[in-house]
């Protein structure tokens, strides 16, 4: 489960029938869903399958061939100079007949709009570190950087504070 984005944990409560597994895939997706990573590095370590940041024709990316070849995160698909792979370096690279220019090309751009949500500009000679989440999990300071994280202060999204910020006080429930 831990190879693949958040979404995969839906599969995994389909599945399951242990009470203790379905409330542990249930804060995974919660978890990985809120943890958008800060960093190139952390960007580059992200899970391309299940994924419910890196969507494409309204579903989130999952190629099985894709997944026996290797291609988990995002940094398969990265070259050497930052950039993502273009069509051929990526056949002559992988090999896979079954992927077509149009599918390689819907995935890139996914991920491309992930990394604009980020904020995040390519950088070259980076090197996967570990994703936020796991980043997280991995700390040394144990549970509570997982607590720290879940427990912090709800963030507004962009937009709605460019709305507050253009219109002001507008209290929507009592003009609508």
């Amino acid at each position: 489960m831990f190879e693949l984005g958040g979404e995969y944990a839906n599969i995994v409560i389909q599945r399951c029938q242990s009470s203790f597994w379905i409330d542990v895939a249930k804060h995974y997706k919660k978890t990985t869903a809120s943890c958008l990573p800060g960093t190139f590095p952390e960007f580059i370590s992200e899970n391309i399958h299940y994924n419910i940041n890196i969507i494409r024709d309204n579903k989130t990316v999952h190629v099985p061939e894709w997944i026996n070849s290797g291609i988990i995160s995002v940094s398969a698909l990265i070259s050497d100079e930052g950039n993502f792979l273009t069509f051929d370096e990526f056949q002559n690279k992988y090999s896979l007949t079954s992927t077509n220019f149009l599918a390689y090309s819907g995935i890139i751009n996914a991920i491309k709009q992930f990394r604009e949500k980020c904020g995040l500009a390519p950088d070259a000679g980076s090197t996967p570190s570990y994703s936020k989440f796991w980043s997280m999990i991995r700390s040394k300071e144990g549970s509570k950087a997982v607590y720290t994280f879940l427990t912090r202060p709800h963030q507004e999204a962009a937009c709605i504070e460019k709305w507050e910020e253009r219109f002001g006080n507008l209290n929507w429930k009592r003009n609508i």
